[in-house]
């Protein structure tokens, strides 16, 4: 509308029917599962776990719910821990693996130019089984 360019024509009606079965819109279909799957990644208090130049970790919490998020945009995979989390089970919504946190001590293997995210508490659905991800975008 308004002043915006009229882009969609150059993609053509094929183009944008094409877009649902590439590799980005797998990718952002698999993001919009392991969000409406951890109601703290939606609407929880968020406190900063770590930071570095290419690595990034922050929870979320909701009620007794909690989120822990690892972020890596290097090129190579990493393995990140963080600190102060609750104890118990944790599932990671990406893969699927359970691992249980002792003494609040989170460690977490992110692979390059990915994510983890790990939560306690109800998970709606299983946002593991959705496909997608930046392995699909290679």
């Amino acid at each position: 509308g308004g002043s915006d360019p009229d882009n969609r024509r150059m993609l053509g009606a094929e183009g944008i029917k094409q877009a649902k079965a590439g590799p980005v819109y797998a990718h952002l279909k698999k993001l919009n599962a392991l969000r409406a799957a951890a109601a703290p990644l939606r609407r929880g208090k968020q406190t900063r776990l770590l930071g570095a130049e290419h690595q990034y970790a922050f929870r979320r919490d909701l009620g007794r719910e909690t989120a822990a998020v690892f972020l890596n945009k290097g090129g190579a995979a990493v393995k990140l821990k963080a600190e102060g989390l609750p104890d118990g089970t944790y599932r990671e919504l990406y893969t699927g693996a359970k691992l249980k946190v002792k003494g609040g001590a989170l460690e977490a293997e992110v692979p390059a130019h990915g994510l983890r995210i790990y939560m306690k508490g109800k998970i709606k659905g299983a946002p593991w089984r959705v496909t997608g991800g930046p392995e699909a975008m290679k």
